[in-house]
């Protein structure tokens, strides 16, 4: 996981524990995580914000949205013999965490500088 700064680039790298992905109240998917470096409600840039209630969070928590949290991770690993189906993620909130990711911290790696 990336910690950005409030301009979203890269500032460090940090270990989370994802908790969980569930529907909040308003029936948006949310990330639901716990931050070791006890920084749960810290702006990540490009105005994400983690929010540490509010949103269905247990004591501890922090979550974001599905696509903002995705954005900022910077390696992930997909098997395909795990269970679940790429086609159950919506492709909307693909194409957010792409552009999210693309506007902040990955812009230096797609243009080789």
């Amino acid at each position: 996981m990336l910690s950005p700064t409030v301009e979203g680039a890269w500032s460090d790298a940090i270990a989370i524990t994802i908790v969980r992905v569930n529907l909040d109240r308003a029936s948006e998917i949310r990330v639901y995580f716990f931050n070791p470096n006890n920084d749960s409600g810290q702006d990540w840039g490009q105005d994400i914000n983690c929010s540490t209630q509010s949103n269905g969070e247990r004591y501890g928590e922090a979550s974001l949205p599905f696509a903002e949290f995705a954005s900022r991770l910077c390696v992930f690993h997909y098997d395909s013999r795990e269970l679940g189906s790429l086609s159950l993620v919506p492709e909307g909130d693909v194409a957010r965490a792409t552009e999210l990711g693309r506007n902040s911290w990955a812009a230096s790696y797609e243009s080789g500088a």
